[in-house]
């Protein structure tokens, strides 16, 4: 098995351990120390987006030179070019293979991706399979008031786009119950049905209460099949 690639730190241990979990399954990968050969700009955003993590997700913050910084977590740009000029701002390991990419911490998810790629060339038949995911949202604020459309805009490209940067459909929809309504918005994503994606999805599901105030957002998961025509 080729074509993969390490993000290594040697004097890291999970580093140490996620090449040797690579060499055990027959993997030989393309080792970039990437503290002696830091990514640029957009080698950093290609990897959030196969990661699906945004960049807050991969990042040191426990560094002292990120403290240092005084950058909002939450500002995706600010923190990819401190992880340009501060490589050790990078989590590691970061295991990579064609389009997809994983945070080695914990190991598991590492050898997770192992497994899911060694069924997909061994197993006739075996494709990713996919998954439908609503992540329904209620406009309406619980001490009054609605979500603007700024807001909402805000919101979509804070912490939705980052996320899925592939493409994402939104809907207009109401929330209906007897004496009352509500203006809602859907997000619908087709995915291959991987745990990170889920979890970007609780991702976003999360964002939305903290961010709105919300008690609750449904978020609706269930296999599907998908083909453009």
């Amino acid at each position: 098995m080729s074509d993969w690639t390490l993000f290594h730190n040697p004097r890291c241990s999970k580093s140490r351990e996620a090449l040797a979990l690579l060499e055990k399954a027959g993997v030989k990968p393309r080792v970039v120390e990437y503290l002696k050969t830091p990514l640029d700009l957009e080698a950093l955003r290609v990897l959030a987006r196969r990661l699906t993590l945004r960049p807050k997700d991969f990042l040191r913050a426990k560094e002292p030179v990120w403290e240092t910084l005084g950058l909002d977590v939450e500002d995706d740009e600010a923190v990819l070019k401190a992880m340009v000029a501060h490589p050790v701002l990078v989590e590691r390991p970061i295991a990579v293979r064609d389009e997809r990419a994983v945070l080695g911490r914990p190991p598991e998810r590492l050898r997770a991706l192992l497994l899911a790629l060694l069924l997909i060339l061994l197993v006739p038949g075996c494709a990713p399979r996919s998954v439908r995911i609503e992540i329904l949202c209620g406009m309406g604020r619980p001490g009054g008031g609605t979500v603007t459309q700024a807001e909402w805009q805000g919101f979509l490209d804070r912490e939705v786009t980052p996320r899925f940067p592939q493409g994402i459909t939104v809907l207009g929809a109401e929330g209906r119950w007897k004496g009352g309504r509500e203006d809602s918005r859907v997000l619908l994503l087709v995915l291959e049905d991987t745990p990170s994606a889920q979890a970007s999805a609780r991702d976003v599901a999360d964002a939305y209460k903290r961010v709105f105030g919300q008690e609750a957002v449904l978020l609706l998961a269930s296999p599907t099949s998908a083909e453009f025509r």
